[in-house]
């Protein structure tokens, strides 16, 4: 009986485990289901009749084929593999003789009905998204000119699709594919990306900000032809969507453009644009858009004595002194008050006026690292040349959580505030 009920327990654990692994399996499929966008109602018609899935190559295609010439294979070896193939076409002619299945989603990117278009797109979004190889094959491809005259098809479906396709191939999950950043802005993409920021359908926008975004992503060539594009105004009445994408993608945008503190007066110009919308999302009623005016404002702050300063006339400070008092953004707000203050003497006296420094003292404490690094160095700011700060400052009870800070992470910062607190320059 003991036998019979430990093989029965047995039994039902291998029974869980298995039903544990089919769903393991079947999840990721089922969730490919669910993302995939509309399709027609005809099914799998129009799909090609490859061997290969996904880039997986069977024996059914290997062994020479006439269209390539010989001397192209020949080049290919001889550099030291297919990335070294100087011409892309040939690189391109190399690539799609390995894939058929993908040379045969590009033919009906080229040629197809709408809605093979649609798929065509959709294979080579998912295909690209799995691994950086694929991103790089669908790049060599061809692929990349084709989608990008898709954006500015009349489907909103397409330019949509497309749009997610050069955003998969821009991005492999956390990381940023520089070849194909370069690549997708050399061919042509950003100005028609930059239209859709103000496409008439809600979802192609946000589509059209995240591309922007990874492209100007540590790219200053990027993010100068972003902002010559004319991408800042529609990103400023993106940042009053109630959309919370929307609003979380326009702003990282904006401070992707604001990173390159350049001397582009026209740049400048546009982002002064953005000051006054993003100083009023300070009082808006969800707390996403409240954090995304902080950490953009406090970007935008670094950018140009100009920004900082109308960024301090539009009324900012007050309300980036109270979210240091709150429970969230501490930190960014006092990031954004330290490039406030820096090397501008009315900025100064205004923040510690708003009540600043009791907040940003008891900051030096937090349990956070980063929090207390920023409010350190914003209180180096606020003591910089001002005898009155510097005594307001040690009244407020500085310098011993200073001091403690020295054994800590924030050593320099709590140091060069200690140094001006004392009255010596740095």
């Amino acid at each position: 009986a003991l036998k019979r009920s430990l093989a029965g327990s047995a039994g039902r654990s291998g029974g869980v485990v298995l039903m544990a692994v089919l769903v393991i399996l079947l999840v990721p499929t089922v969730l490919l289901c669910l993302l995939q966008p509309s399709w027609p109602s005809s099914g799998r018609a129009g799909m090609p009749e490859s061997p290969l899935v996904f880039g997986i190559q069977t024996s059914a295609v290997k062994g020479p084929s006439p269209d390539i010439p010989p001397h192209w294979k020949d080049e290919e070896a001889h550099s030291s593999g297919r990335s070294m193939v100087s011409d892309p076409d040939k690189a391109a002619a190399i690539v799609v003789h390995e894939n058929p299945a993908l040379a045969a989603q590009l033919a009906q990117i080229r040629t197809g009905s709408p809605d093979e278009k649609q798929r065509a797109v959709f294979m080579l979004r998912v295909y690209a998204a799995e691994q950086p190889e694929n991103q790089v094959a669908v790049a060599r491809s061809g692929a990349i000119v084709p989608l990008i005259e898709l954006l500015l098809d009349a489907s909103p479906t397409l330019r949509e699709a497309a749009a997610r396709a050069l955003w998969n191939l821009a991005r492999n999950n956390k990381e940023i594919n520089r070849e194909n950043q370069k690549a997708i802005a050399h061919a042509g993409a950003v100005e028609p990306l930059v239209l859709l920021l103000g496409d008439e359908v809600p979802r192609v926008r946000v589509v059209a900000a995240a591309v922007l975004n990874d492209l100007a992503t540590d790219n200053i060539e990027n993010q100068v032809a972003v902002a010559r594009a004319g991408a800042i105004a529609p990103l400023v009445k993106l940042l009053q969507d109630e959309e919370a994408t929307a609003l979380v993608m326009a702003a990282s945008l904006l401070k992707s453009l604001a990173a390159n503190r350049g001397d582009d007066r026209d740049l400048q110009v546009a982002l002064g644009g953005a000051v006054i919308p993003l100083v009023a999302l300070l009082r808006a009623d969800t707390l996403l858009a409240q954090e995304q005016a902080v950490s953009t404002l406090g970007v935008l702050a670094a950018y140009s004595p100009e920004i900082q300063v109308a960024i301090a006339r539009a009324g900012a400070i007050v309300p980036l002194v109270e979210r240091l008092r709150g429970d969230m953004m501490q930190g960014t707000a006092a990031l954004a008050l330290r490039n406030l203050a820096v090397d501008n003497p009315d900025n100064q006296v205004a923040i510690v006026q708003a009540g600043a420094v009791v907040p940003l003292v008891k900051l030096l404490e937090d349990g956070m690292p980063g929090v207390r690094e920023e409010a350190a160095r914003a209180l180096w700011n606020l003591a910089v040349d001002n005898l009155d700060h510097q005594v307001a400052i040690v009244r407020s009870g500085a310098a011993i959580p200073l001091v403690a800070l020295l054994k800590g992470d924030a050593q320099e910062h709590a140091t060069l505030a200690l140094l001006h607190l004392a009255g010596i320059d740095e």
